[in-house]
C-alpha cells in the first residue's frame, strides 16, 4: 500500500505546486498593473492555459483510482499491474507538463 500514498503526495503535491505560484503573484501583478495604468481586463489573471494542468490533474485521479481498485479487487492476483498503471501515468505526467511549460514560456 505504500504506492498509494505515493500517489495521493503526488496528486497533492501538483494540486498545490502551481496554484500557490499563482495565489503568491496576484498582488504583485495587480501593483504592476496599477502603476502601469492598464485597463482592468488587462490585469485580470489568465487561465487560458490551465486546460492542460488541469487534464493531468485529471489523469493523475485516474490512475489513483485504477490502483485502489486493482488493490480492492479480488479476482486481479497479480499486483503487479500497478506499476505499470503508475509508469504511464507518469510519463503522461511527463509530457503534458512538458507541453505546458512549452506553451507559458514563448
Amino acid at each position: 500500500y505504500r504506492i498509494l500514498l505515493g500517489w495521493f503526495v503526488s496528486t497533492l503535491l501538483f494540486v498545490v505546486g502551481p496554484f500557490l505560484g499563482q495565489i503568491m503573484y496576484i498582488p504583485w501583478n495587480r501593483q504592476q498593473c496599477e502603476m502601469n495604468g492598464d485597463s482592468k481586463e488587462a490585469c485580470l489573471p489568465s487561465y487560458k492555459n490551465d486546460g492542460v494542468a488541469f487534464a493531468t490533474f485529471v489523469l493523475f485521479i485516474l490512475g489513483f483510482i485504477a490502483c485502489v481498485a486493482v488493490y480492492k479487487l479480488e479476482r486481479i492476483r497479480n499486483k503487479a499491474i500497478v506499476l505499470y498503471i503508475t509508469g504511464f501515468v507518469y510519463f503522461a505526467f511527463i509530457i503534458m507538463m512538458g507541453y505546458y511549460c512549452s506553451q507559458n514560456t514563448v
